[in-house]
């Protein structure tokens, strides 16, 4: 059986109708974090996204990264994902390395497109310009992440001899690229990432098989890169599932609602064609319910892993989509089913 390295996802949503001062809600996420890496998981993953009131969804995945460096010793820190064409690239390579240090070698850089016209617009930026931004950007901060200073000329990028210091600890620095399309999958390839796939309507394997294809076009080995992959279902293992989908209801519900509403409105406005032809073929953009997330005993959840393993060669899972701990959910409230997955479904796969 293949090693999968299993994370969680943290989002650090605060959703108003059960909100907790922000400094103390950080606080708790953080704790839940150390006691994440003392459980035995892998990975903390970190999205980002803008402009969210109702929840204040993570806009600085870089500033939190930094700060779960400085309170774990093993676990390994990644931003699932970074949204490069917002931002400049040199600044993101500056901050990646800068982390990879705090972290003494456990950074591991996602970056990806995003999707939200809301976000473009108010940093300012074309978002029929996302493409190209990603597409020079992975070349520039890949190109400052190496040993000799880094020259560039493009459409948006001019860099003279940037000489990056600190280097990373990890040479070279994990870079993944998110994609849920074949042109984004054929992006991470040209790039040497690993891969980020984000499954659509189904869409994974032949996403996949598309980057496969492009990395051995290149002489490249896909066994020699890792494949992130998300699982919504079956993270919930209780005795009870009955009481414990009545308990997590609430905060799933926020869940669904939130994310749904954000993929509707970007594929309604015409920028999206991926969500657009899912949502036209009834794929629908909800997340499972309550009766797939809460399962009855582990072995539900570990014939639910073998199954997505079938999907792709995936070297890590995360779970829960954007978020493992449901929006509103307390850390105390959290950690038995964190606890039982742990001593349960991970050694399984060990």
């Amino acid at each position: 059986m293949p090693h999968v390295d299993f994370g969680l996802c943290f989002n650090f949503r605060n959703p108003k109708p059960f909100e907790t001062p922000f400094p103390e809600f950080y606080e708790e996420m953080l704790k839940q974090i150390e006691a994440v890496e003392a459980l035995g998981f892998d990975t903390v993953w970190l999205p980002e996204h803008h402009f969210s009131p109702e929840d204040g969804y993570n806009p600085s995945p870089l500033a939190m990264a930094a700060a779960i460096a400085a309170r774990t010793e093993r676990i390994k820190i990644g931003t699932w994902l970074v949204l490069l064409p917002l931002h400049h690239a040199l600044r993101i390579a500056e901050d990646a390395a800068v982390i990879d240090n705090l972290s003494n070698g456990r950074f591991m850089l996602g970056m990806g497109l995003g999707y939200r016209k809301e976000e473009y617009e108010a940093y300012g930026v074309d978002r029929s310009d996302r493409a190209s931004l990603m597409e020079e950007g992975l070349t520039v901060l890949c190109g400052a992440l190496g040993d000799a200073p880094f020259s560039f000329s493009g459409r948006h990028y001019q860099v003279k001899a940037a000489d990056l210091h600190p280097k990373p600890v990890q040479r070279p620095l994990p870079i993944w690229v998110g994609a849920r399309s074949t042109p984004a999958a054929r992006r991470a390839a040209r790039h040497d990432a690993s891969l980020l796939l984000i499954d659509v309507g189904g869409n994974a394997r032949a996403t996949y098989e598309t980057y496969a294809s492009t990395l051995r076009e290149r002489g490249r080995n896909p066994a020699e890169f890792g494949v992130h992959g998300m699982m919504l279902d079956s993270f919930f293992i209780s005795d009870d599932p009955g009481r414990t989908r009545e308990q997590l209801r609430p905060f799933v519900e926020f869940d669904a609602t939130a994310m749904a509403g954000w993929y509707e409105e970007s594929a309604l406005s015409g920028h999206d064609p991926v969500l657009l032809e899912m949502m036209e073929s009834g794929g629908g953009m909800r997340p499972p319910g309550l009766e797939e997330m809460v399962v009855p005993d582990a072995s539900h959840t570990i014939r639910a892993i073998e199954r997505k393993l079938e999907e792709a060669p995936y070297t890590h899972l995360v779970f829960g989509g954007g978020n493992t701990t449901p929006s509103g959910l307390s850390a105390g409230e959290m950690f038995p089913y964190l606890e039982r997955f742990a001593r349960e479904v991970i050694p399984h796969f060990r």
